[in-house]
C-alpha cells in the first residue's frame, strides 16, 4: 500500500469514527429522550399506583379524643362526630374519680376546663358530672358533661373502635382492672385497644385481660424493640422512620403514629407503611387515603 493510499484510508477511518460517534451520540440522545419523556407520562402513573398499594393495605384513622379540632375532646358528642366521619377508631383518655369510677378526660385538672386545680382523682363522679365540658371550647358546647366510660360504652359499642389510653396516677392506681372489668362486662375485646405511657401498666393491664389488644403509648427513640410486650407501638411522628417500621412490622408489631395533622405528614406516614394515623383531622387523613381530591405529591 502506497503512501496515497495510507493517507486515503486515514481520511476514510476518521470519517467513519467521527460519523459513527455521531451516530452513536445522536442514538443516545434520542434514548434520552424518550426516557426522559416516558417518566414524565408515566411516573404519576407509577406513583398512584404505587399509592394506591400503600391505600390499599389496611391504615386505620384513629380520632384523637374524638372529633377535638371543633368539638370538646372526650366527649359523647365529639365521639359521635368522629363516627360520622368515619374514623375507625376513637381515642379516648381515661382515668379513675375518688369513687373509682371510670371517666373520659385527658389532663389530671380542670384548669384547662374551668380554670381551677381541682383533680378528678380528688371527685366523686358525681362531683365531676357537675363539670361544664364544653363552654371552654365554644359557649354552643355549655354543659355537656364528662362522660364514664360505661356511658361511652352503652352508648357506641357496635358503631366504632376505641383506643383507650390509660392515665393511671400510679403503680397502684386501679384502672387497668376497672378498665379492663368494663371491656370483658360490655363484651369490647374485639372493639378496643389498650394503650398507655407507661410499659409495666400494659404488662399488668395483660395479665389480667389477655384478650385486649395493647400498645405502648412513647415520645422517645424507640431502642430495644424485643423489649417491648405490646402488640403496637404508638409513636410520636418525630421519630418516625422508614427502617423502625421495617423492624416493628418484621417483630409483628404495628406502628401507630400521633398526632397527625398536616398533610404532608400525612401523606409521608401512609408512604412509610404505618398502620395506624392518630389525627385531630380524621376527614383530612380519610380523604386523602381515599385519593378523592387531594394530589399525591405537590
Amino acid at each position: 500500500m502506497n503512501s496515497q493510499n495510507i493517507i486515503n484510508f486515514k481520511k476514510k477511518y476518521k470519517n467513519f469514527i467521527v460519523k459513527f460517534k455521531t451516530r452513536k451520540a445522536y442514538k443516545l440522545f434520542l434514548i434520552l429522550i424518550f426516557a426522559l419523556i416516558s417518566y414524565v407520562i408515566l411516573n404519576p402513573i407509577i406513583l398512584k399506583s404505587s399509592y394506591a398499594n400503600i391505600a390499599k393495605k389496611e391504615i386505620y384513622v384513629t380520632a384523637h379524643r374524638g372529633s377535638s379540632l371543633y368539638y370538646p375532646e372526650n366527649t359523647l358528642k365529639s365521639i359521635e362526630v368522629a363516627i360520622n366521619e368515619n374514623a375507625d377508631y376513637v381515642e379516648i383518655d381515661v382515668r379513675t374519680t375518688k369513687d373509682n369510677e371510670v371517666v373520659l378526660f385527658h389532663d389530671s385538672n380542670l384548669k384547662k376546663i374551668d380554670g381551677s386545680n381541682r383533680s378528678i382523682k380528688d371527685m366523686t363522679l358525681e362531683e365531676v358530672k357537675t363539670v361544664d365540658n364544653g363552654y371552654y371550647k365554644n359557649e354552643i358546647f355549655k354543659d355537656e358533661k364528662i362522660p364514664t366510660l360505661e356511658e361511652v360504652f352503652t352508648i357506641f359499642k357496635g358503631k366504632t373502635k376505641f383506643n383507650i389510653e390509660l392515665k393511671v396516677i400510679d403503680k397502684e392506681d386501679i384502672l387497668p382492672n376497672q378498665v379492663s372489668e368494663l371491656i370483658k362486662k360490655y363484651n369490647m375485646n374485639s372493639d378496643v385497644v389498650v394503650s398507655c405511657f407507661d410499659k409495666d401498666i400494659i404488662k399488668q393491664y395483660k395479665v389480667n385481660n389477655p384478650n385486649t389488644k395493647t400498645g405502648l403509648i412513647t415520645s422517645n427513640k424507640v431502642k430495644d424493640i424485643n423489649d417491648i410486650s405490646s402488640d403496637f407501638i404508638s409513636l410520636k411522628y418525630n421519630l418516625l422512620t422508614e427502617t423502625l417500621v421495617h423492624e416493628l412490622h418484621d417483630c409483628n408489631k404495628e406502628i401507630h403514629v400521633w398526632t397527625v395533622n398536616d398533610k404532608e405528614k400525612i401523606i409521608n406516614a401512609i408512604n412509610l407503611g404505618v398502620d395506624n394515623i392518630i389525627t385531630d383531622n380524621a376527614s383530612l387523613v380519610i380523604e386523602i387515603l381515599n385519593c378523592k381530591s387531594l394530589s399525591i405529591r405537590d
